[in-house]
């Protein structure tokens, strides 16, 4: 079966798609950013720590953290251990997500 009942009607899975897609891409357009990701947590393949945003300075052996909103990566500070560069990226999430994230969904929902 090709379609699918959703608010707007029966359409199909095809049209469905390409509807989420430009919710999407005008999310994306407007503020700048990649709410999926923030919303998932997903780490990246590569990540070493364990941990988005968080990453250890091998040649001074200490944790820097640092966040990105609006395609600009923002220094969080260095740090002795890797607990307290989590907790520096926790806040910075809360600080500068939450609030994107609320609008989103204010707007778009």
């Amino acid at each position: 079966m090709n379609e699918i009942m959703t608010s707007a009607g029966r359409m199909s899975k095809a049209d469905a798609a390409r509807m989420r897609f430009a919710k999407h891409y005008e999310i994306m357009r407007k503020y700048h950013t990649q709410v999926n990701r923030i919303k998932n947590g997903n780490i990246a393949k590569n990540n070493k720590t364990g941990r988005t945003g968080v990453w250890l300075d091998p040649k001074r052996n200490i944790y820097q953290a640092y966040i990105t909103v609006n395609y600009k990566k923002m220094h969080l500070g260095c740090f002795d251990s890797y607990a307290e560069a989590v907790e520096a990226r926790i806040e910075a999430e809360h600080k500068y997500y939450d609030p994107l994230i609320a609008a989103i969904e204010e707007e778009f929902s």
